[in-house]
């Protein structure tokens, strides 16, 4: 077997794409949104109300969901954390209770809102109203008593 060589005259050029492959790499990373860049998130605020959350970040945890939880507490959420922007449905399947659904961008501002998803309306899903980076799933009512709209910023307080 020959050794490989690299002609001088290109060297420095050959260092430069590795490096910037290994950059791009990098930076690909840490892409992952809220939760890469201030730690586990615990609280979603909101001008009228604070809720404490639950973060599913893995697809397995998004995939369950509430699905089989007895219920909420009222200032309680289930937050649902994807890496990048996507468009995504959301279903009522083994739900046992009902529940509003809040879309987020990923400035966090509310793109989208659900009032009362019931149990009973499985297999209807509920879609994003486009790309969203967070959701969050509180108790059935929550966006009427807080006055949560289209529109609306919220913030993330992190551990």
């Amino acid at each position: 077997m020959r050794p490989v060589t690299i002609n001088k005259r290109y060297f420095p050029l050959t260092i430069g794409v590795v490096l910037g492959i290994f950059i791009a790499i990098f930076l690909s990373m840490n892409l992952g949104g809220e939760k890469d860049s201030c730690g586990l998130i615990t609280h979603v605020n909101f001008p009228n109300n604070t809720f404490v959350v639950s973060v599913l970040a893995t697809a397995s945890e998004r995939e369950r969901g509430l699905s089989g939880k007895s219920g909420l507490a009222k200032n309680e959420g289930a937050l649902f954390l994807f890496k990048q922007p996507t468009s995504i449905s959301f279903w009522m399947k083994d739900m046992l209770f009902p529940i509003d659904i809040i879309f987020f961008d990923s400035e966090f501002r509310v793109i989208g809102l659900v009032n009362d998803a019931r149990p009973e309306s499985f297999p209807y899903t509920f879609d994003s109203p486009g790309e969203m980076l967070y959701t969050l799933e509180v108790s059935s009512g929550a966006i009427l008593e807080y006055n949560i709209r289209v529109g609306t910023r919220a913030s993330a307080t992190c551990k």
